[in-house]
């Protein structure tokens, strides 16, 4: 499991997110463990971006810049080490008051820092220039998860909760960033090898371009302005062009083919997301609980798990087709997130609709610990080194 790193960190990313939520359910409903000083909802979104989602795009990175630079891989002692990096700060995260939130903040942190600056000195030493923006949002979610640890040892709950709005649009311009890279080249791919023509796919640099600063923009409102009309007509825009960027990728034509639907599921999860916060301006019960879950269990759970399943096969050597049974972790996020989303629009406000949506989001990825287990703690089966 060390030869690689989306080995472990794939699978680390899904054992978190089956053990997370059923924790946090726990700890909402019963109050099983005490997080203090730290509030419940920082805590709950932390662990959710820089625990389980840090986890996911650690592994993807640390994989992707091989591909991107011919650079060897990161493994064996130097990769344990960095999971045991990853693994102190998610138990000192859970136990602030045994370690103290100053060293908490220095143990967590240090995960991210050293993603950042081994992710860049690959890059730069390379000359990989294309892939930079990478080491930039990188650099952003750094920089939000210090204001949010900034805010915790200053019990300022207002900048604890500007950087975790701050570190949501981050990993939302990312999953913009990555999806409009792979979704549209797997998806033409895909139809060159069914005998269509490439060239139905559509792109357009003035789209993309326009995508990118209205996010930004967005991000800059939301963070640095608080300005919530500006933000959602920014988030309204951001979602019309995104959904513009969508429909030219004929996510339509995948409905035979998981690894491709589920991509194309996950970025409509994003457009859905922004929709509603926009939306909120208008409609008071449109609560910012609402596209935050719609990003969180949605566009992010979504995006993952599609991510997870197709990397892994790749990079294994096999067929890209799902094992059997597979496809139910895709059906079982969909479900949390519409539960998740039922719950926070008031449709279905009891308990037993958000505690069907976390055990989903946990059977969800537990189908994937348990369908791709042989695949990832395996030898790739033409041998190669991976």
């Amino acid at each position: 499991m060390l030869a690689f790193p989306f080995r472990i960190f794939f699978l680390l990313t899904a054992a978190y997110a089956v053990l997370i939520v059923p924790l946090w359910l726990g700890i909402f409903f019963s109050g099983l463990i005490s997080v203090d000083p730290v509030p419940l909802f920082i805590w709950h979104s932390h662990e959710l971006i820089f625990g389980f989602v840090l986890a996911a795009v650690a592994g993807f990175m640390l994989t992707a810049i091989c591909t991107w630079t011919g650079s060897q891989p990161l493994s064996g002692k130097y990769l344990g080490v960095v999971v045991g990096i990853w693994l102190l700060g998610r138990i000192a995260f859970l136990f602030p008051g045994v370690f103290g939130v100053k060293l908490v903040s220095l143990l967590d942190i240090l995960f991210l820092l050293f993603l950042l600056l081994y992710v860049s000195y690959i890059l730069f030493k390379h000359r990989n220039w294309r892939n930079l923006p990478m080491s930039c949002l990188l650099l952003l979610l750094l920089c939000a998860n210090i204001v949010i640890h900034w805010g915790i040892n200053t019990d300022n709950l207002i900048l604890s909760t500007r950087g975790r709005l701050f570190s949501l649009e981050v990993i939302l311009i990312l999953i913009v960033l990555v999806g409009g890279r792979i979704i549209p080249a797997f998806t033409a791919n895909w139809l060159a090898r069914k005998g269509q023509e490439r060239s139905l796919i559509k792109s357009s640099k003035l789209l993309d371009i326009s995508c990118f600063s209205c996010l930004f923009l967005l991000l800059i409102a939301d963070v640095f302005l608080a300005a919530t009309m500006i933000s959602a007509y920014l988030a309204l825009l951001s979602s019309v062009l995104l959904l513009a960027r969508l429909l030219g990728w004929k996510g339509w034509l995948t409905f035979s083919e998981p690894l491709l639907w589920v991509l194309h599921l996950g970025y409509f999860w994003v457009i859905l997301a922004l929709f509603l916060k926009g939306m909120g301006l208008f409609f008071p019960f449109i609560t910012p609980s609402v596209w935050i879950h719609a990003l969180g269990l949605g566009a992010i759970g979504t995006m993952i798990i599609g991510v997870m399943t197709r990397v892994s096969l790749g990079h294994t050597g096999r067929q890209l087709k799902l094992p059997p049974y597979s496809v139910f972790s895709y059906y079982l996020i969909t479900l949390a997130a519409i539960c998740r989303l039922a719950y926070g629009l008031g449709i279905h406000s009891s308990a037993v609709i958000l505690t069907i949506s976390g055990l989903a989001w946990s059977l969800g990825f537990l189908v994937f610990i348990i369908t791709y287990w042989p695949i990832l703690t395996r030898e790739r089966i033409d041998q190669a080194s991976v």
